[in-house]
């Protein structure tokens, strides 16, 4: 995702680089956005994506698994606060049979 939106942001200044007039002061002057561009690219070519996906797409794909991620964080939290009731509850019946266990050992 963000790699698509470096790409495409700093697309024109890769393009304008070609037809200035001093390169190489254009590209000290451009260099954060030519890095951000050059690291995308170099991205995409070796994940082998030769095609972009549109930004709006993945906008709403990343929407949707943040959503399902959300979702997920809800269950694991009713499933840790339940773990730790039955915790809880192991240590009570392991003290009681401990003092009981005591109890019957002074008699």
């Amino acid at each position: 995702r963000y790699q698509v939106a470096a790409y495409t942001s700093t697309k024109n200044i890769t393009q304008q680089l070609k037809t200035a007039k001093r390169p190489a002061a254009f590209e000290e002057q451009h260099r954060a956005e030519l890095t951000a561009y050059r690291v995308a690219a170099a991205y995409f070519k070796a994940n082998d994506i030769t095609k972009l996906p549109s930004l709006k797409k993945l906008e709403v794909e990343y929407a949707q698994l943040a959503s399902e991620k959300a979702k997920f964080y809800e269950q694991y939290k009713e499933a840790k606060e339940e773990l730790l009731k039955l915790k809880t509850a192991k240590q009570n019946v392991a003290s009681f049979f401990r003092e009981e266990e005591q109890t019957q050992q002074e008699r």
